[in-house]
């Protein structure tokens, strides 16, 4: 057997099919249930936004596009950081 090519279409391609069967899930859920729409949505949505955390990590393209996201972000943040003065530090007395 030989392993599959993980790439950013086939996380795509996983994230798809997967939001569609799980909005179709909970949408029936919701209705076997009679759970009003107004509180059913929401919380459809936030399970479909945690699919995508559980998906990523299986995925290398995914993990080293958001690998190199962050490490802008902590460059930017330390900057940002090094650029702001310490209360109590030497500033001039105007």
């Amino acid at each position: 057997m030989r392993q599959m090519r993980k790439s950013l279409g086939s996380f795509r391609a996983a994230l798809l099919i997967g939001w569609i069967v799980l909005g179709a899930a909970g949408l029936l859920y919701a209705r076997w249930k009679a759970i009003p729409q107004w509180a059913a949505v929401p919380v459809l949505a936030a399970f479909l936004l945690e699919y995508l955390f559980y998906l990523a990590p299986g995925f290398e393209a995914v993990r080293e596009s958001s690998r190199q996201v962050l490490e802008h972000s902590n460059k930017a943040y330390l900057l940002t950081q090094k650029s702001i003065r310490k209360p109590g530090s030497n500033m001039a007395a105007t």
